[in-house]
């Protein structure tokens, strides 16, 4: 590679004084060679539009809550969850991000708080959370294709699977050719897939009959496990794009600029299309996952129709290639963490993880086979939740053990002020783990043992062969060093924290 030289980013300046092994912000730059591509490729509205299609999409896929509890239930829990989940796990992405700017993302937050064990548990959960939901967008477009080219069910079921694999190799050589191709496309697909939303609300808001948003089923007969699991499911994700930190251009202002943008976004944009559609169905209209494409036909016939149905294809590709993109740099981020071996932080010539996107793809592949996905967003939520129970719990540990932790941008409440903010969050998840069936909790505490197990035979294999992982960790911060920079500086930037080493939870058990 030659030697090494030196790229200034936004957020790290040269401290005065640095003390020999310690490992800085400023050491995660250091190897970008001027044949490397240039990183920061996404600024606020690229880094916006992931968010986007990672929380939501669209506002197809939340029919689902309708069909739970009736319209009352559903607009009621739009309210809420805005205050219980989408506002607290954007606060705490945004903070951490930015004092973790690197691809580890969430993993490095988890890790500096409770261990390097307690990393890999978010890290595997994680990442499988992310392929395995990532196999369901494939299948849809498949599907929609396949409805319209296919005649016959049989038909229809047999070129099914065909279709899904050549989607994937599809989307995914789109993922390898860069993060700034990636960028672009979502922030075109966001537009896309809003326009024909946007379009039925303005041609339908006159017909709109209030009253109707008062129905809903009587509590008995609610289904509160759909209706809890389908409002989480759309509306979570807001920390995913953490993976992506060290890509993002100045991730002080970007990161909170980015999260301003879309978490008002797809608040209105559910709250909107959800009120939208009961307000003008007729008495009685039975609500299904497609039901949208329905109001739209009521609203505008065939062609707004086909608008939906088009937008709702594009929402499925803009998923998975903001999934794909953070699954694959979360392996890089664990890899430049020596958690992984240095082969999954190889980049290609474009500036991405190929070993990482390979990887992604293949177990997508696999998971586009099975015959049914039908449980596959309680599965996914439960696996999710586990580990986004690690993310809040290391936001508040570093909040009160390391003060000293440069925040370039730091959620506006107090220490106390931030566990109040997260005991409705915290809640939240308990509901929704005991709401789940024990098939998913099984499978999801089978992933976490599987990550405890993938810990130790990686310490070992490093032990062993270190040859095999990266010389250095890249982390931008290492709580448990000595002090590495003489002086601590503004908001703008990052640094190494004096404090004595912290081992704790499964560190300790370890």
């Amino acid at each position: 590679m030659g030697s090494p030289t030196f790229r200034q980013s936004p957020l790290i300046r040269l401290p005065g004084e640095i003390y020999a092994g310690a490992v800085t912000a400023v050491d995660y730059f250091l190897d970008a060679s001027p044949a490397q591509p240039r990183r920061n490729a996404l600024g606020p509205w690229a880094v916006a539009a992931v968010v986007f299609f990672n929380v939501a999409g669209s506002p197809v896929g939340i029919e689902d809550a309708v069909v739970a509890g009736g319209p009352l239930y559903a607009i009621i829990g739009l309210v809420v969850m805005p205050f219980v989940w989408c506002i607290p796990e954007a606060l705490v992405a945004a903070e951490l991000a930015t004092a973790f700017p690197e691809d580890a993302g969430f993993i490095a937050w988890v890790s500096e708080a409770f261990g390097e064990t307690a990393g890999y548990v978010e890290g595997i959960m994680s990442w499988v959370a992310g392929v395995v939901d990532n196999a369901a967008y494939p299948v849809l477009i498949a599907r929609y294709t396949a409805s319209m080219l296919v005649a016959g069910d049989q038909e229809k079921s047999k070129h099914e699977k065909s279709l899904c694999v050549a989607i994937i190799v599809l989307l995914t050589s789109i993922n390898y050719c860069g993060l700034k191709i990636v960028g672009n496309l979502l922030i075109g697909l966001s537009a896309f897939c809003l326009l024909p939303f946007i379009l039925m609300l303005m041609m339908g808001a006159h017909e709109i009959e209030p009253q109707r948003w008062w129905d809903h089923e009587p509590l008995e007969t609610v289904q509160w496990g759909l209706l809890i699991n389908t409002l989480f499911w759309n509306l979570n994700y807001f920390d995913s794009v953490a993976t992506l930190a060290a890509e993002v251009h100045n991730p002080a202002k970007t990161f909170p600029k980015a999260m301003r943008i879309v978490t008002p976004l797809v608040i209105v944009m559910y709250l909107s299309a959800v009120m939208l559609g009961v307000g003008v169905s007729p008495q009685g209209a039975v609500w299904h996952a497609s039901y949208f494409a329905e109001v739209a036909f009521l609203i505008g016939g065939r062609w707004l129709q086909a608008f939906v149905v088009a937008g709702t294809v594009a929402s499925c590709v803009g998923q998975f290639e903001a999934e794909t993109s953070e699954n694959a740099f979360s392996l890089l981020g664990m890899a430049e963490r020596r958690m992984l071996p240095a082969v999954f932080a190889t980049r290609s010539r474009f500036g991405t993880p190929s070993v990482g996107i390979l990887s992604g793809m293949a177990v997508t592949i696999l998971c586009v086979q099975m015959e049914d996905l039908s449980d596959i967003i309680e599965l996914l939520n439960v696996v999710y939740v586990y580990a986004a129970l690690l993310e809040f719990s290391a936001f508040l540990h570093l909040r009160f053990k390391f003060p000293q932790l440069v925040r370039p941008f730091r959620a506006p409440v107090s220490n106390i002020g931030a566990v109040f903010m997260l005991i409705p969050t915290f809640i939240f998840t308990v509901l929704v783990l005991v709401l789940s069936s024990w098939r998913a909790q099984i499978i999801a505490i089978g992933v976490m043992v599987f990550s405890l197990i993938l810990a130790f035979a990686m310490r070992w294999l490093r032990d062993s062969y270190p040859d095999l992982f990266l010389k250095v960790s890249k982390g931008t911060v290492d709580l448990s060093s000595k002090p590495a920079i003489a002086e601590r500086d503004t908001a703008s930037t990052i640094s190494c924290i004096s404090v004595s080493p912290f081992v704790d939870g499964l560190e300790t058990f370890v």
